[in-house]
């Protein structure tokens, strides 16, 4: 996938990286639209003025967070097949387990993600500032990329026949989110109430996205092991 050279790069002064890291906490924890300026810089402890000296609004702070977040996320998902001819059924096995491993190795990007998503994405108000626009125009770092990707020579025998590829991207792409909403939201419950470990779980409902879109006749080496390392031992250990 072609993704565009992100406008915002990370800086090495380490006043603004306890600011993004402090103001992501806030993000984390409440809804961005209910973070002010003001409690970003208490919660720094500095003033407003200096605060402002490094992100001129709110919506800065949060697009740089994100932003900060991409590149990892954008190695982690496409990594192992960055340069490679791949098949449609490949790319969707590469990117259910991309999300696994995102979960696993920074499970904290979900929780800022859900409110990122709920306001800069999911909120019509959004959509014609200065930073949405350039969420959709500059990173690539959008679902409709993703889907766009994942279902580019959707018809090439690998999937089923007969299956509508923009739907089934689209399927893909909010049921992978989906199941990772639920599951991060649940991770102390389910091994309580079921006796099964979360990551288990999500694992689960990953391939079962994937198994129920394979042409019967197609093989892949990728995707046929792309959860071996991830499956259960014979103790029923992760």
């Amino acid at each position: 996938m072609a993704v565009k050279e992100y406008k915002y790069r990370k800086h090495s002064d380490k006043q603004r990286t306890m600011i993004l890291e402090t103001a992501k906490q806030l993000f984390m924890e409440n809804e961005i639209k209910d973070v002010s300026m003001a409690q970003i810089a208490e919660a720094c402890g500095i003033t407003r003025a200096t605060l402002y000296r490094y992100f001129e609004n709110r919506d800065a702070v949060v697009w740089e967070i994100y932003i900060s977040y991409g590149e990892r996320m954008m190695d982690i998902l496409w990594g192992k097949i960055r340069g490679k001819k791949v098949s449609a059924y490949e790319k969707i096995a590469v990117y259910l387990r991309g999300m696994v491993d995102m979960y696993l190795e920074m499970p904290e990007f979900y929780k800022f993600f859900f409110h990122f998503s709920k306001e800069y994405l999911s909120n019509q108000i959004y959509p014609d500032t200065e930073y949405t626009r350039e969420l959709y125009a500059e990173t690539g770092l959008t679902s409709g990329s993703t889907v766009a990707y994942i279902t580019e020579d959707f018809a090439d025998g690998s999937v089923r026949e007969g299956l509508d590829g923009r739907a089934v991207g689209v399927a893909v792409v909010y049921g992978a989110f989906g199941a990772l909403q639920i599951i991060c939201g649940n991770s102390d419950v389910i091994p309580l109430k079921y006796g099964v470990d979360a990551v288990k779980v999500l694992v689960s409902a990953m391939e079962n996205i994937l198994i129920g879109l394979k042409h019967e006749a197609y093989h892949s080496q990728l995707a046929e092991h792309i959860w071996d390392d991830l499956k259960t031992d014979e103790k029923g250990e992760m």
